[in-house]
């Protein structure tokens, strides 16, 4: 079970696969995601229950959602003569699964930055 005080972050995107090893989360318009933060997804998995998937920020990137080419963006950010909406996400590296069952996680499930008791059992901290 997650930490009540940990701050959601995003969704885990569903528009191309998430795995076992990577998968990216679309963040929250009032949050941000920076290199090398550490981030949670639980996922109800039939037969076993809940896995939690950790894992490390490896990119972040933003872009307009609505833009074909790559002149539009003067048409939306200057001219205003285009509709679009900034999007922005984040590549996530697995780091560790608890328990050790390796499913990747749920298109839509919700991402929380990790901290505290949460931030040494991704870190394996709670092994040492």
């Amino acid at each position: 079970m997650l930490d009540d005080e940990l701050e959601q972050v995003g969704l885990v995107l569903g528009l191309e696969p998430a795995t076992t090893t990577e998968f990216r989360i679309l963040i929250d318009e009032t949050n941000y995601l920076q290199l090398d933060d550490l981030v949670v997804v639980e996922t109800e998995v039939p037969k076993a229950g809940t896995v939690r998937t950790y894992g490390v920020v490896t990119e972040v990137a933003s872009r307009h959602e609505g833009g074909r080419f790559e002149s539009d963006t003067l048409r939306i950010a200057e001219e205003f003569t285009m509709d679009a909406d900034k999007s922005r996400s984040a590549t996530v590296q697995t780091i560790r699964v608890v328990p050790e069952i390796w499913v990747a996680p749920d298109p839509g499930e919700p991402a929380w930055r990790v901290s505290g008791e949460a931030r040494d059992e991704a870190l394996y901290a709670d092994e040492m």
